[in-house]
């Protein structure tokens, strides 16, 4: 009995587990603007299993973090087990960049069925000098870019009406989507151009992180004449071969005609000047209705296109562009969609933070966005809920502030 009690007089302190983290630059990397630098987290316990792993990167508008989908190895150091995990960091601009302290939690337990014990470590910030390319502010660094053009026309020789649509593919490797350049906008003489919004993607291929980007513009002839879409020339800094590369879109010429005249019809002989004037009338009025008809359908679809490129740049158009990313179940399309729609609240700067404080019904929503961008659960149903119902707030100010000017109109 005395040795029982012996045993249970035991401290507790002697099982006790010890919890901390280690951020690290991973050695021999090249540190310039928009080049991929892996930064290390080290998550270190004395227990024997690590879970419910959360980072907390703070504030930061000069780099992009991109957090890993699991591990990369485990190791043992000075009697700890060690889990790592390999961040992307990306900066945006050139000079000095501080990385603040990380704020890490995580649980740790001595083995199955065993009582957890949970750690709020912090990390220890990071000075990191970054340096662009000679001559350029901002150039995309990757290993490969490659762009590729494909155009859509009836031939060479179009009519004035007929629309020639442009596409365009950048693919680039070991960096982010969202870096990709946007392709400058065409302005044409004599031609109209309509920018369709740019497709954003990721994939993983073996090793590498492959993003694209995908554009295209319709543009509709509206005179004759001979016309080329001219290429785009963009400048990227290959990091296998460290220079400076170029790489061109494709050019496209092409004659713009005027609607084809009706074929000359062969009258038969016997037909009186009456029949004659009749036929004659009839075909140059359906040619005419067809005309017209043609011209009408292409006007309403430039008009419809149009009216929708215009809402797409509205608070409301974005808020709905924002509402269908939810639909995608992509974590990265909804933090780039909640951007976009940013830029159009006028705000001087735009962040989640902001958002939230001008949307406080936001604020758990994009609390969780922030966790979510390091692997965390989100949920995509009811951010989209609380986003319909600001949606009809601004619908309702919009008529509100409709009927306001109509009945008191600005003298």
């Amino acid at each position: 009995m005395i040795r029982f009690f012996f045993l249970m007089w035991i401290p507790l302190s002697l099982f006790a587990i010890e919890g901390k983290v280690k951020l690290e630059i991973k050695p021999n990397q090249e540190f310039f603007v928009s080049k991929k630098i892996i930064v290390t987290l080290k998550v270190m316990s004395t227990g024997f299993k690590m879970d419910n792993l959360n980072v907390n990167f703070g504030k930061n508008r000069k780099f992009i973090i991109i957090a890993p989908n699991s591990a990369a190895y485990t190791v043992s150091e000075d009697d700890f087990n060690v889990v790592v995990y390999e961040y992307e960091l990306y900066p945006l601009e050139k000079g000095q960049i501080l990385l603040q302290p990380w704020k890490v939690s995580f649980s740790s337990s001595l083995g199955y069925g065993m009582p957890k014990e949970n750690f709020v470590c912090t990390s220890t910030q990071k000075q990191l000098t970054i340096a662009s390319i000679k001559g350029y502010d901002f150039l995309l660094a990757t290993p490969r870019l490659t762009a590729t053009t494909s155009f859509i026309a009836k031939s060479n020789t179009l009519n004035v009406g007929d629309a020639i649509t442009r596409k365009i593919v950048l693919k680039a490797y070991d960096v982010p989507d969202i870096l990709i350049p946007h392709v400058e906008t065409l302005k044409i003489k004599g031609i109209k151009n309509y920018p369709e919004e740019a497709q954003l993607s990721q994939t993983q291929e073996e090793k590498h992180l492959v993003s694209t980007r995908i554009e295209e513009d319709v543009f509709v002839l509206n005179k004759e004449g001979n016309y080329s879409i001219p290429s785009t020339l963009f400048y990227w800094y290959n990091t296998d071969l460290k220079r400076v590369e170029k790489e061109y879109t494709k050019k496209f010429s092409f004659e713009v005609k005027a609607l084809p005249k009706p074929d000359v019809i062969v009258i038969e002989k016997g037909m009186n000047k009456k029949e004659l004037l009749f036929y004659t009338l009839f075909i140059v009025g359906a040619l005419l209705s067809l005309f017209l008809l043609y011209r009408l359908t292409q006007v309403v679809k430039r008009k419809k296109k149009h009216k929708l490129f215009l809402y797409n740049d509205t608070l409301l158009g974005r808020l709905d562009l924002l509402i269908n990313a939810c639909d995608q179940q992509d974590v990265v399309a909804v933090y780039n969609a909640f951007y976009r729609w940013g830029e159009c609240l006028g705000l001087k700067q735009v962040n989640l933070t902001i958002i939230a404080q001008h949307y406080p019904l936001l604020k758990e929503d994009l609390n969780s966005l922030n966790l979510a961008l390091n692997g965390a659960a989100f949920d995509f149903f009811q951010t989209q809920k609380n986003l319909r119902i600001i949606k009809k707030q601004l619908q309702i100010k919009e008529v509100t502030m409709a009927l306001t000017e109509n009945i008191n109109p600005v003298v």
